[in-house]
């Protein structure tokens, strides 16, 4: 993909940073650079909904690792990521668990969260992912990877949804040079979803328009 910027190489696989992320960052970090607490926490809490999505990639890329499908790279984008792997794997049963993977990351971080709640004693703030934020970093931690698993379980192409129900009823799972878990636009969708909604009314006008530049696939 045009225009990246490569920021780590993990397990033989470069993450790169697509400029249109890097805009994003910058307009949020100079937009609530007066914000105080708030404004600031908004922000670390779009990292770490990123940190989240590129966990998700890494679900998928990491299992098609075990069944000889080599990812290339993956990239954030500010419509969530893209893990691109140069092949299809070979059996259905091989798509179901790469394509399954992903949400499991995510559901397995908010596994973890809600351990951490049981644990502590403490009670969630209200799942607002979708919403508002609550003001808890960890009950909004744990509404994004709640929202992240169930929108990717939508069966509909290209949501791992659609793979996962692809592995299930389709026999034979035809070799491709190429494909992409998570691709930029429905699945970009749901991570467009969380980030949007946690965002002040201004910042989202900003973000919305930076979305539909990528979608149209500038750079």
């Amino acid at each position: 993909m045009k225009w990246s910027l490569r920021i780590a190489r993990i397990s033989g696989i470069d993450v790169y940073l697509h400029w249109t992320f890097i805009l994003l960052l910058a307009w949020m970090g100079i937009s609530l650079f007066n914000a105080g607490k708030e404004g600031w926490n908004y922000f670390g809490l779009v990292l770490l909904l990123f940190v989240c999505v590129l966990l998700h990639e890494f679900g998928h890329a990491l299992v098609g690792q075990r069944f000889g499908v080599k990812t290339d790279r993956i990239t954030l984008l500010p419509i969530g990521g893209v893990a691109s792997m140069e092949r299809m794997p070979e059996k259905p049963w091989q798509e179901f668990w790469i394509a399954i993977a992903g949400p499991l990351v995510n559901l397995f971080l908010a596994a973890c969260i809600g351990i951490y709640f049981v644990a502590s004693g403490q009670e969630v703030e209200g799942l607002n992912a979708v919403s508002s934020l609550s003001g808890n970093f960890a009950s909004d931690l744990l509404a994004v990877n709640l929202t992240l698993f169930a929108f990717n379980l939508i069966p509909a192409f290209p949501m791992d949804g659609g793979r996962i129900l692809r592995a299930l009823f389709v026999p034979e799972v035809r070799p491709a040079k190429s494909n992409e878990y998570c691709g930029p636009d429905w699945a970009g969708s749901c991570d467009w979803l969380c980030v949007c909604q946690l965002l002040p009314e201004h910042l989202a006008h900003v973000y919305w328009n930076i979305y539909l530049f990528g979608c149209r696939g500038g750079g």
